[in-house]
């Protein structure tokens, strides 16, 4: 079989009865022929009066061409013709329509003609009646009307000019705007437009009316665009972070552009910096900067004159500073002869803060291989005038945080704790005191004082290591015992307590009486003082006085 595309056409004109189809039933699965020419319509006429529905016979044998209906009533609108509801075509008859004008007026006696004179009232056809209400309207000028007032006519408009409402009366003439000016609308206006000689940005325009030649347009929001004049040559746009942008001047020649921080624009124009050079001499007023890269010295030194003998020389780990004649590499940093700091009324010489715990500080005399070692010498500053004070020499422990202790201060000889300064203030030693001068000794300068009321049974409370304690102003009689308690926080159950008594002056007491004083009890915060007059005579009613001396076996 051929080809579809190979078939000649057929036209329905040339389809004849031969001509046939191929159908299939899929439910019966039968195959059947179709004529072609059954499929087309024919067209009959019924009756023998009136007009064909349709132009004659079929177009193609496919197309029926309908005729439409039209009313021939030449009164506007008296006659109609439309589909109804139903279907049905339906021509009506109005007969509010009629225009008796257009109609025979030989028996009828209807009037077809209007004379205004007679039939109006007026020579002037009111708006009432479908007139205009006036005799003459301005040449070229607008009709505006005026409920069922006479029309009323504009001025001839000037060039350009528009017609705008303004919401509540007649129309106003907006008169053109100047050259290049722009309508927009502006609810300040009567007309509720304005002409704008500069479209703001808020429209998509710019808000100037002029721009900076050779300038670089800055956006401000909705305000005008200003703009950054670059027209000298070399000069950079750039920001600075909360502004406008600006236009950096162009530095020297051979200046580069680096980053800073603390210029207002985050850059700086500097000198060029060194490359490679076998020697270089920085100019005035200028900073060398590697860039974040390494100087590798060798084995030469930093100098103030490029000496090869003195300066800073580092090798490897270690640095030294000072003459090579005398050159070492010791330690990390080695440093010929002193080392003065300047700085504020505290300068700081420690190791590096630490997370965990940190590392000693130790400073050392210098240690020998075949002599004596030397000493470490701590010294106070000297005043050199002006009746200034020398300086103290201070050692302190370091503060706790939180729930640490703080620490303590030790002093060592060969090694062995000599001597303890604890962190509540108590002074520890490993062995003996000793006082090397005739007429000093232990001072002690917080003693306490108390006097005894009433009688020398009268408890006291002085709380002090070492203390006075005045008694009462009575007379004990010979052989007499009385015993007193003296409250005092320093004392304790094992304490070492000595006890001295000042008796009166020979002339205010009896010659043979005699106080002695012995500690009786001893307890955790007091102890009990017990007198007794030894001597032959009872005693005056001087006020006697009761040394003590509290000494601790432990804090």
């Amino acid at each position: 079989m051929a080809k579809v595309e190979t078939f000649p056409l057929l036209g329905t004109t040339s389809v004849l009865a031969d001509h046939v189809i191929y159908v299939v039933n899929e439910t019966a699965d039968t195959d059947n022929k179709l004529q072609l020419n059954t499929l087309f319509p024919t067209i009959s006429d019924n009756g023998s009066a009136g007009q064909l529905l349709h132009t004659g016979s079929l177009t193609n044998l496919t197309q029926i061409n309908l005729k439409k209906i039209a009313t021939a009533s030449t009164s506007s609108g008296a006659l109609t013709a439309t589909t109804h509801a139903d279907g049905h075509l339906l021509i009506s008859l109005v007969e509010a329509s009629l225009n008796l004008a257009n109609c025979s007026n030989s028996s009828s006696g209807f009037i077809t003609t209007v004379n205004l004179a007679t039939n109006v009232g007026s020579t002037i056809l009111p708006v009432a009646n479908g007139g205009t209400g006036a005799a003459s309207l301005t040449d070229g000028g607008i009709l505006l009307g005026s409920g069922t007032g006479a029309v009323t006519a504009m001025a001839v408009l000037a060039k350009g000019s528009i017609i705008a409402g303004d919401g509540t009366t007649d129309p106003a003439v907006v008169t053109v705007g100047t050259n290049g000016y722009l309508l927009q609308a502006d609810s300040t206006a009567g007309a509720g437009v304005s002409w704008l000689q500069t479209l703001p940005v808020a429209n998509g325009g710019t808000g100037a009316t002029t721009l900076t030649a050779n300038g670089v347009l800055i956006g401000n929001g909705t305000s005008a665009v200003t703009s950054v004049d670059l027209s000298t040559k070399g000069q950079i746009l750039i920001g600075d972070g909360s502004g406008n942008p600006s236009a950096l001047t162009v530095g020297s020649n051979g200046q580069r552009l680096v980053a800073d921080s603390t210029a207002g624009n985050g850059v700086a124009w500097e000198n060029n910096h060194l490359d490679l050079l076998d020697e270089f001499v920085m100019p005035a007023s200028t900073v060398l900067d590697l860039n974040n890269n390494n100087i590798d010295l060798g084995t030469a030194y930093i100098s103030s004159d490029g000496s090869t003998s003195s300066g800073l020389r580092v090798t490897g780990a270690n640095a030294y500073l000072g003459a090579i004649a005398s050159y070492f590499n010791e330690d990390s940093l080695n440093i010929e002869s002193g080392i003065v700091l300047s700085g504020a009324s505290a300068t700081n010489i420690k190791l590096k803060s630490s997370t965990g715990a940190a590392s000693v500080l130790k400073i050392s005399g210098g240690a020998s291989t075949g002599g004596n070692a030397g000493n470490l010498s701590l010294n106070g500053g000297n005043s050199s005038g002006g009746n200034g004070d020398g300086g103290d020499i201070r050692i302190e422990g370091g503060t706790k945080n939180g729930s640490g202790t703080d620490g303590n201060i030790l002093l060592k000889t060969g090694g062995v704790e000599a001597l303890e300064i604890k962190t509540d203030q108590n002074v520890k030693l490993t062995k003996s005191l000793i006082f090397n001068a005739n007429t000093e000794g232990i001072i002690y300068t917080s003693m306490g004082t108390e006097t005894q009321a009433s009688n020398h049974s009268t408890a006291v409370t002085v709380n002090a290591m070492a203390g006075v304690i005045t008694l009462a102003a009575v007379a004990l009689a010979t052989g007499t015992e009385a015993t007193f308690q003296v409250n005092n926080s320093a004392a304790q159950s094992d304490s070492l307590i000595l006890l001295t008594v000042d008796s009166p002056g020979i002339s205010d007491s009896t010659d043979d009486s005699a106080i002695i004083a012995q500690v009786a009890a001893k307890a955790d915060g007091s102890f009990k003082i017990m007198l007794k007059n030894v001597g032959d005579a009872n005693t005056d009613a001087n006020a006697r006085k009761i040394n003590f001396l509290i000494i601790n076996n432990s804090v």
